[in-house]
C-alpha cells in the first residue's frame, strides 16, 4: 500500500518522490496525479527516495520518464 502524500516540493524548488510499498498499475494512479501537480509548479530538481518501497513496475518507470519531458 502507497504512503499517502509521498510527493512534496520543498521550499527549495526540490521535489521529493518517497512512495512505500510496491508501485505498480493498481497504485500508481494517485502517485501520478500528486507527481503531476508538483510538477505543475516547475521544481528546479526532481528526487526519487525509493528507500520503502521494495518493487516498482513498469508503470513507476514511464511515471520518471514523464517526469523528465
Amino acid at each position: 500500500m502507497a504512503q499517502k502524500n509521498p510527493v512534496r516540493l520543498g521550499r527549495d524548488g526540490v521535489a521529493t518522490v518517497a512512495p512505500a510499498g510496491d508501485i505498480d498499475t493498481s497504485t500508481i494512479s494517485g502517485l501520478r496525479q500528486e507527481l503531476d501537480e508538483v510538477l505543475a509548479g516547475a521544481p528546479t530538481t526532481v528526487v526519487f527516495d525509493l528507500s520503502d518501497s521494495a518493487f516498482q513496475g513498469s508503470s513507476f518507470i514511464a511515471l520518471i520518464v514523464r517526469a523528465l519531458n
